[in-house]
């Protein structure tokens, strides 16, 4: 039997730059309402400074979807976009310790700052621990795009058993890719 699950939220946070304004980026952004999400990394071999954004889900598991013998698997699928797509790289999925907000901004130009989490800020009242998002370094699952245009499709049981013997049930699974 396969059962399928959709994130109750989601939202992208960022620390990119926008444009040539330095005083003006997006890390106070937030992309809750957006029509998709999106992940990337780069640094600029100039100037060395990197810039990066990341996914983040909840998931609305309870302890009555468990089962011993499952097999959880979180799929996303990826869009073309007329900027192209990387290739040779990987990405980590990994939870977060706590909650945050998904707020009610579009993308990066078009947003309600404060209104939701960012990356510096899980929520309007509430900061990260560590800028970016409090995520946990292990377990985690890392999943390799040769082409870059593959859909992400990784098994994350080792993540759920993780959050159903070690955290407890008590929210719902939340993951930062």
């Amino acid at each position: 039997m396969i059962t399928l699950y959709t994130a109750s939220s989601d939202t992208t946070i960022t620390n990119r730059q926008i444009g040539n304004s330095l005083n003006r980026n997006a890390q106070y952004a937030n992309f809750g309402h957006g029509a998709f999400v999106e992940t990337f990394a780069w640094t600029n071999r100039l100037s060395g400074s990197s810039e990066e954004a990341r996914i983040l889900l909840k998931l609305p598991f309870s302890q009555g979807d468990l089962a011993l013998s499952s097999r959880w698997y979180l799929h996303m699928h990826t869009v073309a976009t007329s900027e192209g797509a990387p290739s040779d790289f990987s990405l980590d999925i990994k939870m977060l310790t706590g909650s945050w907000d998904a707020g009610h901004g579009i993308d990066d130009f078009y947003t309600q700052e404060g209104a939701g989490a960012s990356w510096l800020s899980a929520s309007n009242t509430l900061g990260w621990g560590i800028v970016g998002g409090d995520l946990i370094a292990s377990p985690k699952v890392t999943e390799p795009f040769a082409s870059g245009l593959e859909h992400l499709d990784a098994d994350i049981s080792s993540l759920m058993t993780y959050w159903t013997d070690t955290l407890g049930l008590g929210s719902p699974l939340m993951l930062g890719v």
